[in-house]
């Protein structure tokens, strides 16, 4: 509430404040008000016909109110607008999905996917179309990377739990070296020389992970 009545006031002082109405958007989407969030990415649009953050919410606001065609037509002119719209990629293979389209959403995720390879949401909503396919085996390759990527994420919560063990900052190096991460692993293992230049397994494991570089 107290965020609608900062974006209300700054809509009264300038009326064309593309970001103002795009965040009331945001906050009108966050209460599952549709309807609101659509007019104000709309608002947004219309100032600016470039602005790529309204058209994507504007394209996911009208997905959730089960307006498909009218999504999809937002979503595709934001990733014409800005290629690397991770999120607008991941809305339009959504949208395919939704429409049965499931070659198309493949494609879809799989930008998104390209874009940023290590977020296991993409990878997950491509599993799932490429089930649906009955693409078993692709599916089984992006099953492996999402548990690759959530122990990665158990192994960094360690390391933010506890920096100043050298052990933990190796556990994560041979993860990460497992997914052939190897200049994060190389990182890694330093970081635990730092902690103790003694240490015979991050010696050993960085040495193994030069190898593999050819260093």
């Amino acid at each position: 509430k107290e965020a609608l009545v900062d974006f209300d006031q700054a809509l009264e002082l300038n009326p064309e404040f593309t970001a103002a109405w795009n965040n009331r958007g945001l906050v009108h989407l966050a209460h599952q008000d549709y309807q609101a969030a659509v007019t104000d990415f709309g608002k947004a649009a219309t100032i600016d016909g470039t602005y790529a953050d309204a058209l994507n919410n504007r394209g996911f606001a009208k997905f959730k109110m089960g307006q498909l065609s009218e999504a999809l037509s937002d979503l595709k002119r934001t990733v014409e607008l800005k290629p690397d719209y991770t999120t607008a990629w991941n809305n339009c293979g959504l949208v395919y999905m939704e429409q049965k389209e499931y070659a198309l959403a493949i494609e879809a995720f799989s930008q998104a996917c390209q874009l940023a390879p290590n977020d296991i949401r993409w990878l997950t909503h491509r599993r799932e179309a490429l089930k649906r396919l009955g693409r078993y085996t692709e599916a089984g390759s992006d099953t492996e990377k999402i548990r690759w990527l959530t122990t990665l994420q158990q192994l960094t919560q360690q390391t933010l739990k506890q920096p100043s063990v050298s052990s933990v900052w190796i556990a994560r190096a041979r993860h990460l070296a497992d997914g052939s991460e190897f200049n994060a692993a190389v990182n890694d293992y330093a970081r635990a020389l730092t902690l103790n230049s003694a240490d015979h397994e991050a010696l050993a494991g960085r040495a193994e992970v030069w190898l593999k570089m050819g260093e």
